[in-house]
């Protein structure tokens, strides 16, 4: 089996203590080829500690991913003390859909999923979340092995997991309001989620599978010809660092008349940062709840 090797530089805040885990929180945003690992202190609303691994010999499924995770737990100097209060798992290649609350009934949770993916009921263990706003609950599944591994490795800690797809909305709709002209775009590994809100009510939201570049403008047209957004009024906000991709930011720049890259203020220590890294604002305001 392989394994995961670090990626990026660690960052560390000086005023991480170790022997304080049990004030902090531990995110593992985790998909099919990396883990980053975020630990967020719950008072001061600040991150102390970002890792990236990566294993990108192959796509791991589920159990794979888990027994990669459980061995980077066991080798790594802090994941796996004992410490752990709580502890925030992010997935993303797992099902997921939107209902409004007022139409969501729990006992048809599983059929519902169900209309939008194949997935097998004794393999996954169902989650629904309403969001900040109450008016959508967000419903998705994740492989119980997942939940053995938690189990297992953090017996004494409360064990939350979610889908990166709710970490993002949840960050839209506790943002500043937005118009409907305004597609929210997040590109996580191989995943293209799109939102557009009208103030923080979402109007549409979806995730789109990414095999090649163009794709990323395909979906982005395709939606707004959906919802019937002329190019000239579309304004396109992107939450992470495809800025960096000059190919991708100048062919969507020909026809998307307004192309803006968003940044989220996250304080790291003392310094407040701009970050790209929208995953990790989203996580933390999934967690934080006013």
């Amino acid at each position: 089996m392989s394994a995961y090797s670090l990626q990026d530089k660690v960052y560390q805040s000086d005023t991480f203590q170790l022997n304080n885990v049990s004030g902090y929180q531990l995110h593992l945003q985790v998909t099919e080829r990396n883990v980053f690992i975020n630990v967020l202190d719950s008072t001061e609303r600040n991150c102390l500690y970002s890792a990236h691994y990566s294993d990108s010999s192959y796509k791991a499924n589920p159990i794979e991913i888990c027994q990669k995770l459980r061995h980077l737990i066991s080798t790594h100097n802090f994941l796996g003390v004992n410490q752990w209060k709580v502890i925030l798992v992010i997935l993303e290649d797992t099902p997921f859909m939107l209902v409004p609350t007022a139409l969501f009934d729990e006992n048809e949770a599983v059929n519902l999923l169900r209309s939008v993916s194949t997935w097998h009921e004794a393999h996954h263990d169902l989650i629904f979340t309403r969001h900040h706003n109450g008016q959508v609950t967000h419903l998705s599944a994740y492989h119980t092995a997942f939940r053995h591994l938690l189990n297992d490795v953090y017996p004494d800690a409360h064990c939350s997991v979610t889908h990166q797809s709710a970490c993002f909305l949840e960050g839209l709709v506790r943002s500043n309001a937005f118009t409907a002209n305004q597609l929210h775009a997040f590109l996580s590994g191989e995943y293209l989620y799109l939102g557009i809100l009208d103030g923080h009510e979402p109007l549409f939201f979806n995730g789109f599978h990414v095999t090649a570049k163009d794709d990323i403008l395909y979906f982005v047209l395709s939606v707004a010809e959906q919802l019937k957004i002329e190019p000239q009024a579309l304004e396109l906000i992107f939450y992470n660092s495809l800025a960096a991709d000059n190919q991708v930011e100048n062919t969507l720049r020909r026809y998307v008349n307004k192309l803006n890259f968003a940044t989220v203020s996250l304080q790291f220590g003392s310094n407040t940062t701009k970050l790209i890294k929208f995953d990790l604002w989203g996580a933390a305001q999934f967690q934080y709840p006013d």
